[in-house]
């Protein structure tokens, strides 16, 4: 009579190398690290003593609640003795539309972080309010000017038009940190916002008029003076600094409302959140077509010879 085959043994975490425990972790989210922590204690002491799995932090609210995030964020206290707080330096919460969790609760919570990503944050992204906020922490002195290291902020999102408030947002910002912090969005085309800059286009707008005199024949000088001089085009809108065309993935300087083609490849231009789509369509392709090759590279030959056949 036979004998029933062995079950394999089950292997718990305690069994993983700590180098592997730390891998698996830097790819979860904050909630999902916290709960890998509370699985047992040799992943506890594991986790808290690599500094690297805590530079990089993720919030997502649609695997987990509001209440798990604010009780996630509650564990970064500076009395329990890892000093976690302060080893962040940079926070992914793109995608989380709500208006119980802000840009403004990690700046106040992570003073050393580098950097902040609050992208597609639709009807939660105000400047005004924002800016509102950060002046009343100031005044009330839980925030110190020169206190943040923050460095980057991304707050873009598809929908965005124009915005007002953005000089005074850039400056709130400038004296909370200690360098200047770089964003994600600029307008399409500003005009000049000093008088030294007015008259430094007005000079240069000269000297290309006066020279073009010179080299123009009488004739054409008199239909120039004929026809009205067009007046310099600025637009306002927010774009964002790192979108690039759907067709050739060059970068764009200019908002689609005022360069309805690309200046590379003479494309036609979408709009913001279609262009975004059109390259998320490419990567989808990409990624198919690099399985595809990965399959057929490691297909038996005998058999890659019958499948050429259909070729």
């Amino acid at each position: 009579m036979s004998s029933p085959p062995a079950t394999p043994p089950v292997l718990s975490l305690i069994h993983l190398p700590a180098e592997l425990l730390s891998s698996i972790a830097s790819y979860l989210d904050v909630c999902s690290l916290w709960n890998l922590l509370d699985t047992c204690t040799w992943c506890r002491y594991s986790l808290l003593a690599s500094p690297t799995i805590w530079k990089q932090l993720e919030f997502n609210l649609d695997s987990h609640g509001l209440h798990a995030v604010y009780a996630a964020l509650r564990r970064f206290r500076d009395d329990n003795g890892h000093g976690l707080r302060l080893r962040v330096e940079q926070i992914s919460m793109n995608g989380t539309d709500d208006s119980m969790i802000s840009p403004i609760v990690m700046m106040v919570k992570f003073p050393r972080m580098l950097r902040l990503s609050a992208k597609q944050r639709r009807f939660n992204t105000n400047l005004e309010t924002d800016t509102k906020i950060l002046q009343e922490l100031i005044k009330r002195g839980s925030l110190q000017p020169g206190s943040l290291a923050l460095r980057h902020l991304d707050i873009y999102h598809y929908y965005m038009d124009y915005e007002p408030h953005l000089d005074a947002y850039q400056r709130t910002l400038d004296r909370l940190c200690v360098d200047k912090v770089e964003l994600d969005i600029r307008r399409c085309y500003d005009p000049p916002s000093t008088l030294e800059d007015q008259m430094d286009e007005l000079q240069l707008d000269t000297t290309n008029h006066n020279d073009n005199n010179q080299q123009q024949p009488q004739q054409q000088q008199q239909q120039q003076q004929q026809q009205p001089q067009p007046q310099q085009q600025y637009c306002t809108r927010i774009i964002s600094k790192t979108e690039r065309c759907w067709a050739c993935h060059t970068l764009l300087t200019r908002c689609w409302h005022c360069v309805s083609h690309c200046t590379q490849c003479k494309t036609k231009r979408l709009p913001p959140l279609a262009n975004a789509h059109q390259h998320k369509q490419q990567r989808l392709e990409q990624q198919k077509l690099r399985l595809l090759e990965t399959n057929m590279a490691m297909m038996d030959p005998d058999l890659k010879d019958e499948f050429s056949l259909f070729e």
